[in-house]
């Protein structure tokens, strides 16, 4: 038989709704059978619930533990230039003892993976302990303080990994408990009430379960039609009729960049051609867009309608 509340679709969130509500349905329609049920459900859901506060908890310890590592390498490339920069001053950069501390690069301390980074400082440290003196005493420690200073970050970040992946398993352990429950709930119903489908809706909301999916994007904007008749007259066609500006943009033999060459309003549609249309060239080009009153683009540019020989691009 199939647990209906093993449904993968159901969200932690939906899930818990729907429980603490059955929870006071029960409580408020008393049935000896269904008040027995009470106990091991309340003890799923305490165990379900906490392991949801469990994660929001650790959530915020991850994105913690990730920002002070992102900091940490934001800050990185400055600090390695002011020790590269010192052995450089001491042996030259293409010397023997500048590739023992950056065997690399010290460009690569900027760009490594992560995981590469303590072995990369670790060699840095080394070539400079190697050079001290004549290295100053302070260049060594600037280089022991930046993989103090990394494995201070890195312990938390990977700690906070570990936890994530051990959340998740006491998430899916306590849901199927809490599932299980639920189950037992659904067929002691049924059978203190067969044949009563109705006698569900005391004790159980099942579109609390429903899969509310995020708000659908809205649709693409509409882009206006230009039309320009037989005589010459010029209308836009828009379905919105609030759309009251338009800005009409054109490019000529003149000047074949689009540019703005003026504005008009919907109540001068149909529009002669002098209004529209710039005189004195052998091309144009002419397309219009909505304007919002404050000479800001507020619709998709419409279809272009040309009139002579315009060249190809």
């Amino acid at each position: 038989m199939i647990n209906p509340f093993d449904n993968g679709n159901i969200s932690f969130d939906a899930m818990k709704k729907f429980t603490s509500d059955h929870i006071e349905r029960v409580t408020d329609n008393p049935v000896a059978a269904l008040t027995a049920r009470l106990a091991p459900t309340n003890a799923a859901f305490t165990a379900f619930d906490g392991t949801l506060t469990a994660d929001d908890d650790k959530l915020g310890k991850r994105k913690g533990s990730k920002y002070n590592k992102n900091n940490f390498r934001d800050a990185l490339p400055a600090a390695v230039a002011k020790i590269a920069m010192a052995v450089q001053a001491q042996f030259n950069e293409g010397s023997a003892e500048f590739m023992e501390c950056f065997p690399h690069g010290r460009a690569y301390l900027g760009h490594c993976k992560d995981e590469k980074l303590e072995n990369a400082l670790q060699s840095m440290v080394d070539g400079v302990t190697a050079h001290t003196p004549p290295l100053a005493t302070t260049v060594k420690t600037a280089a022991a303080d930046l993989l103090a200073g990394w494995q201070a970050v890195l312990t938390p970040s990977k700690s906070a990994s570990g936890a994530k992946t051990t959340t998740q398993s006491a998430k899916k352990a306590a849901r199927a408990a809490l599932s299980a429950e639920l189950f037992k709930n659904l067929l002691a119903i049924a059978q203190q009430f067969p044949q009563q489908p109705e006698t569900l809706d005391l004790y159980m909301t099942p579109s609390l379960l429903e899969p509310h999916g995020p708000t659908p994007p809205p649709p693409a904007p509409v882009a206006p039609v230009a039309t320009r008749d037989a005589n010459g007259k010029w209308s836009v066609a828009y379905p919105d009729p609030s759309q009251i500006y338009w800005q009409i943009w054109g490019r000529t033999s003149a000047n074949p960049n689009w540019s703005n060459m003026g504005d008009t309003q919907s109540s001068h549609f149909p529009a002669p051609g002098a209004d529209i249309e710039p005189g004195g060239v052998t091309w144009w080009e002419i397309k219009f867009c909505g304007e919002d009153g404050d000479g800001n683009q507020s619709t998709p540019f419409s279809n272009v309608i040309s009139f002579g020989p315009v060249p190809t691009e």
